[in-house]
């Protein structure tokens, strides 16, 4: 379990910034934001292009709102509960006024009651077993635990949007060799649900491409079906390219649409929140940063800010669709779908759809300072 950090209310309960995506200028179609606008609780979906709220609880004069859970700004006893299916957040009273800590449950755990249990020893088999549930193995008894139950959980405007491949596009994942590569990641991983596919998908592509910062054919427009021809049937010895996180998130969300999930590709900024980290550290540069939580991680080359040289981490990333939330898959690092990974900003650009099929680039240069603040 990790403790995140304590909040001292002071007459009124503190609030932190949310990470979502509420309350911003422009949205992507099937968004969804909780969270707080003032004193009150709110949900949002994303629907043409606008924040629309669907849910609103507003809080009474004694009580405050924190990270879209309504709190007493006063208090008698200590108390604990549950701010999401992973976090728990304990409360102690301290002159009538909360002392609020949060703890991350582990990668095993779920919060219920207030405290951190150890999920099902047979979570993660694939199957929904009658010690597990929703809410201790969304895994296995979830939308993603069966193709059905994830193909009747994604609106229809989402799926023609993100769940097709696109005929003359670097997402044309029509062609013979996709099959061919479905057909090794079926033979390698034996995916029997929507969770495991994905799982299968970031591992077949992490260790099909060979990293490299600068690699790839290109940087912008790639052809997936091209690149995965070069390593499935090379024509001539040294003709695999190297890849950087373009050509692993590309490859990643072509390899989803075959399947009919609902994909896109996006640019972020990495940061080291070390406060709420849930993903493996990113390691390109090798040594892990040691600098002060929500700062950003710097550099890809290691230099200051301003060094000649010096060029800002942006990245590559691929997100599915499930139950109304965008979740990362990175190919590159080797982590599959997250149900929170807060290592990456809010999309800087986004690929991969009907009406949006030709970004630019998928990584736009971007200044230290955009990175810093997103």
């Amino acid at each position: 379990m990790l403790y995140v950090f304590i909040l001292l209310a002071t007459g009124i309960i503190l609030q932190t910034v949310f990470s979502g995506l509420g309350l911003f200028n422009g949205c992507n179609e099937g968004d969804s934001f909780t969270g707080c606008e003032g004193d009150n609780s709110i949900n949002q979906v994303c629907h043409n292009g606008n924040w629309q709220t669907t849910n609103s609880t507003k809080a009474s004069m004694t009580e405050s709102c924190f990270e879209g859970k309504i709190i007493s700004k006063t208090c008698t006893t200590d108390s604990v509960s549950c701010l999401n299916s992973y976090t728990v957040l304990e409360s102690k009273c301290v002159s009538s006024k909360p002392v609020l800590t949060k703890k991350i449950c582990g990668n095993s755990e779920f919060c219920l009651s207030g405290v951190c249990i150890q999920k099902p020893t047979s979570c993660g088999n694939g199957q929904c077993d009658s010690s597990e549930d929703m809410n201790n193995c969304p895994s296995d008894c979830g939308t993603l635990s069966s193709w059905q139950a994830y193909y009747a959980s994604v609106p229809d405007s989402i799926k023609n949007e993100y769940g097709v491949c696109l005929p003359n596009s670097i997402f044309d994942c029509n062609k013979e060799v996709f099959q061919e590569a479905v057909d090794q990641i079926q033979a390698q991983y034996n995916p029997r649900s929507p969770r495991q596919y994905m799982d299968g998908v970031v591992l077949y592509v992490h260790n099909l491409i060979q990293y490299k910062l600068n690699g790839g054919n290109s940087q912008c427009n790639e052809d997936t079906a091209y690149f995965l021809q070069t390593y499935l049937h090379p024509s001539y010895f040294g003709q695999k390219p190297d890849g950087n996180c373009v050509d692993y998130s590309a490859l990643t969300v072509s390899l989803l649409k075959f399947k009919g999930i609902s994909s896109r590709q996006v640019s972020v900024c990495l940061v080291h929140d070390y406060a709420q980290w849930r993903c493996k550290p990113y390691a390109i540069t090798g040594v892990q940063t040691t600098i002060q939580p929500t700062a950003n991680l710097g550099y890809i080359n290691g230099l200051a800010a301003g060094t000649s040289g010096s060029e800002p981490l942006g990245h590559a990333i691929a997100q599915a669709y499930v139950d109304g939330n965008w979740l990362p898959l990175d190919a590159t690092m080797g982590e599959s779908i997250s149900s929170v990974c807060l290592g990456y900003s809010q999309p800087l650009s986004v690929s991969g759809s009907v009406s949006n099929p030709g970004e630019t680039c998928y990584v736009p240069p971007i200044s230290y300072s955009q990175c810093a603040t997103m």
